[in-house]
């Protein structure tokens, strides 16, 4: 049995790790520019990479702009949708690198850049050449990089194709192109191997398009395997869309898989992703996570099931457009007309700067917004004098300003373990919802425990 101070205490560092979320940006734009000590890309495709055979134990080391550049001349050179040129081959980055001086970052719209981006994949005569191999930032960043072009399938990567690529972060990036825009890529397209986009993040950017522009991806689609979009962030970073579809982590989300040939249950996934930044769609649908989402996703009996999940998602920017603008999500479903085939789940989600989660729904929407920490937004310190499991099935935030942050957390926990009558009160099973992890889902299902079965089932 586990006593409740011990879930008080993990709750306790879920708050802490939330609040340091809110303050890196912040720290990042006190330091000024800040530029590695590490020189700056001449321009040049290298010949070979710093080592490495491409294999998932000896993945190819790139660690400089030239092994970059050659990543993305590989992906460039394919010639067939079957055969993509980095089909299961693995790749790592050994240290930061710069693509660009950045001392100059601010002029760049007028003045670019000594070193323009050729994006890593596209479409070219309708074939697609994509990046359908393994990438590993090794929790190294990409500096200065700069695309401007008047066409689409821009961002570091242009197409993502079957591909995985997990913990990269993109600082001081200008991207500028028409749709299907991006910092980290462009389109992102699941149908022989699910893709997983991990631990990335893009910060002090600029990204600007006409249509389906995002802060980490432009459009994903899931056309028979999933798309897993996870633990990823904009960190001050703005995204412009001219025309329609802006998000600040994801542009437009598209499902055209089966369910029965398709990953899990869901065609896409985007967990534990924020959104510090500034959103706005001059035309139609924002928002802070994604801009637009258009599931078509049926089993063999034409049954519909569910086919997006936002999950455990904070927006703290300021997200805008002419119409259909949400804090997570901006337009679910065709603009114009009742989709039921459209089925979009959006839980445990918050956006600190919208009322609305979502701005546009003519679907079947299922929205269970549950404040950042549903413990917090259990006990108020005014009600720890009484019975402690009556006390924790109060509801509200201890700040009294209408929604849960960490400081509301770390007040109402230190009342809480300053508390009577809590020892008592012991839980068979901290992992609630059986997934083997603890996070914040364990606690809405502890908030729903209590307040639906009360003292007598403890």
């Amino acid at each position: 049995m586990l006593n409740i101070r011990k879930i008080v205490a993990a709750l306790f560092v879920t708050a802490l790790t939330v609040m340091a979320m809110s303050l890196v940006c912040v720290a990042a734009e006190s330091d000024g520019y800040y530029i590695p000590n590490l020189p700056v890309w001449d321009g040049t495709i290298a010949e070979s990479f710093a080592g490495g055979d491409g294999t998932k134990d000896n993945p190819y080391l790139i660690s400089d702009g030239s092994h970059l550049a050659l990543l993305a001349k590989r992906i460039n050179d394919t010639v067939d949708d079957s055969d993509q040129t980095t089909e299961g081959e693995y790749y790592k980055l050994t240290n930061d690198i710069v693509l660009n001086d950045i001392s100059d970052f601010d002029a760049w719209e007028s003045t670019p850049p000594a070193n323009k981006w050729t994006p890593g994949g596209g479409v070219v005569n309708y074939h697609i050449k994509g990046f359908a191999g393994y990438f590993d930032g090794n929790n190294y960043d990409v500096w200065g990089l700069y695309v401007n072009t008047n066409s689409g399938y821009n961002g570091l990567f242009g197409y993502v194709y079957n591909g995985q690529i997990k913990n990269l972060g993109l600082k001081y990036a200008y991207v500028s192109g028409k749709q299907t825009t991006a910092g980290l890529a462009g389109y992102v397209r699941a149908q022989s191997r699910a893709v997983y986009i991990s631990g990335c993040d893009i910060e002090n950017s600029v990204i600007y398009g006409s249509t389906t522009v995002g802060g980490l991806i432009g459009y994903v689609e899931s056309y028979s395997k999933s798309v897993y979009i996870e633990k990823c962030a904009n960190k001050s970073t703005s995204v412009n869309a001219k025309l329609n579809y802006a998000g600040g982590v994801v542009a437009s989300v598209n499902a055209y898989g089966v369910v029965y040939k398709n990953d899990g249950k869901y065609a896409v996934e985007i967990n534990n992703c924020t959104n510090n930044g500034t959103v706005v769609s001059k035309g139609k649908a924002a928002g802070g996570i994604f801009g637009s989402s258009k599931d078509f996703v049926t089993d063999m009996n034409g049954t519909t099931k569910i086919a997006l999940l936002v999950k455990d998602c904070v927006n703290y920017g300021t997200v805008s457009a002419s119409s259909y603008c949400g804090g997570i999500g901006g337009a679910i479903g065709p603009i114009d007309r009742a989709d039921t085939g459209v089925v979009t789940d959006i839980i445990n989600c918050h956006s600190e700067n919208s009322t609305e989660i979502y701005g546009h729904s003519l679907s079947t929407t299922d929205t269970s917004t549950s404040k950042l920490s549903a413990l917090a937004d259990m006990l108020k310190p005014d009600f720890l004098k009484k019975n402690g499991v009556e006390a924790i099935k109060i509801l509200g935030d201890s700040m009294t300003r209408g929604f849960v942050t960490a400081q509301d957390v770390i007040e109402t926990l230190t009342a809480f373990t300053n508390g009577e009558g809590m020892d008592d009160f012991n839980l068979g099973n901290i992992d609630f919802d059986g997934d083997e992890d603890y996070d914040l889902a364990d606690v809405n299902a502890f908030m729903s425990y209590l307040k639906n079965k009360g003292a007598d089932n403890k």
